[in-house]
């Protein structure tokens, strides 16, 4: 069975080092990661042009990665009940008490209600999406019993020695600084293991 893939990628530093291909499309606007404000007010030409590809490239399936695209898909799809549409919830939306939270949570809901299927990023999440348990797949973010098995700590005093510790793994691009050296401060005296892989920074600080 062919299957033909379409990438609408929100590009909010207008990299010019883009990866390029045929099936990769850009959204990119130079507002930056961690303005939420900024990013709602970009999020209806991101909507623009999500329905635009739907209907040239005559899509049936849509999956989203977190809420803020789950938000494009959700308005993209509006009149569209044919699309099959799946919500990858890998992080739970914010839990503060700020109105963007709420607004985030309330969307989280709607799209919950709407999507085919739910992809949990943890079985704790499972408890927030009770009331959708029968389209939820849980597939669990973290390092796999066969890759701990076969790691070994690189520190010059403990070279080759097999690890027996907590593993954190930090995946991506480092975007937010403080996260990560919060979590550098609060582990420096513990057993703990945290593997970077990503990127680095995406500026120079």
């Amino acid at each position: 069975m062919k299957i033909d893939l379409t990438y609408l990628v929100w590009d909010c530093e207008n990299d010019q080092n883009k990866f390029l291909s045929d099936n990769i499309i850009y959204h990119s606007k130079k507002i930056g990661y961690g303005h939420p404000i900024k990013k709602a007010l970009d999020s209806k030409n991101m909507i623009i042009k999500a329905r635009q590809i739907i209907k040239e490239k005559e899509i049936d399936s849509i999956y989203a990665f977190n809420i803020d695209s789950a938000i494009v898909m959700a308005f993209s799809c509006l009149n569209k009940k044919d699309l099959f549409t799946i919500y990858d919830a890998a992080d739970l939306p914010v839990m503060g008490k700020h109105f963007i939270d709420k607004g985030l949570r309330f969307f989280d809901r709607m799209i919950s209600e709407k999507a085919n299927v739910i992809f949990l990023g943890s079985r704790y999440f499972t408890s927030y999406y009770k009331n959708y348990k029968s389209k939820t797949i849980v597939i669990e973010n973290r390092v796999t019993k066969n890759y701990k098995k076969n790691l070994y700590y690189s520190d010059v005093n403990a070279r080759k020695k097999q690890v027996n510790k907590l593993i954190i793994s930090f995946i991506g691009i480092v975007r937010y600084k403080d996260i990560l050296i919060n979590l550098f401060k609060a582990t420096h005296k513990l057993p703990v293991l945290i593997n970077i892989y990503g990127g680095g920074m995406d500026k120079v600080y």
